[in-house]
């Protein structure tokens, strides 16, 4: 029996069909069926045809993607080799506030929730759409910050604002508010948390791939690809992506 389809299938088909990679070359990458990469591929709004005009839009996609893997792989290098520190610059040196910012939110086509969780250090849920524009969207963002308010929350008492807040978050385009995430990516290292939120009924909880490097490829790849947006609402996510940094080594 097939595996279900997940949201790092749906993010390796998305990164390789960008890079201008056939159905069969993604479903040999990712070990995945054809069929399989077909239908993903559908659901994101991507197509393997190839007809005369497709052929040539595809070629000049392929042209432009290609300079574009020539500036994101010396800014990778750089991440990897620890080149970069907050006082010199910022990890992702592509991001533009001004261009990757947004005041509008397409209509989405499903909802994941990211959660880093801070004892000392502040906890932030991250709200992330597919748009059907085939982009993601940091669609909304909740934050405390024990350290700036000087008052410590239980694992019960975030696990109760947060789902209250996606129950009264609300989509500009929907008239009802509330919001169902596939999946609810939890830090890994937050175990007593995702037993209370596990206990307290939220569905599709998972544990979130810490490999800092990978994040750093994935995050650095969608925002020079164009795919990747933040909503204004989202006041933290912003600076963190400016002075995120890796540590040397």
């Amino acid at each position: 029996m097939a595996r279900p389809i997940d949201a790092n299938d749906r993010a390796a088909v998305m990164r390789l069909h960008m890079q201008g990679k056939s159905r069969n070359d993604i479903a040999r990458d990712i070990k995945r069926s054809p069929s399989t990469v077909s239908k993903i591929a559908a659901e994101l709004g991507h197509t393997f045809e190839r007809g005369p005009e497709v052929v040539a839009a595809t070629e000049a996609r392929r042209i432009d993607l290609a300079a574009r893997r020539v500036a994101l792989a010396e800014a990778l290098r750089r991440m990897i080799d620890g080149a970069w520190v907050v006082a010199e610059d910022a990890v992702y040196d592509m991001w533009e506030e001004a261009a990757h910012v947004v005041t509008e939110l397409p209509a989405m086509r499903r909802y994941w929730v990211g959660i880093d969780y801070g004892t000392t250090n502040a906890t932030s849920a991250i709200l992330l759409g597919l748009g059907v524009d085939a982009r993601l969207y940091a669609c909304a963002e909740w934050r405390h910050d024990s350290r700036a308010t000087h008052r410590q929350m239980t694992d019960a008492q975030y696990s109760a604002v947060i789902r209250r807040w996606l129950a009264e978050w609300r989509h500009p385009a929907e008239p009802a508010p509330g919001v169902a995430p596939e999946w609810v990516f939890i830090d890994p290292s937050a175990a007593s948390f995702s037993t209370q939120l596990w206990a307290d009924g939220m569905p599709g909880l998972a544990r979130a791939n810490n490999d800092v490097r990978d994040g750093i490829r994935s995050v650095a790849a969608a925002l020079a690809g164009g795919l990747l947006y933040v909503h204004e609402s989202c006041e933290g996510l912003p600076k963190e992506v400016t002075t995120d940094a890796l540590a040397r080594g």
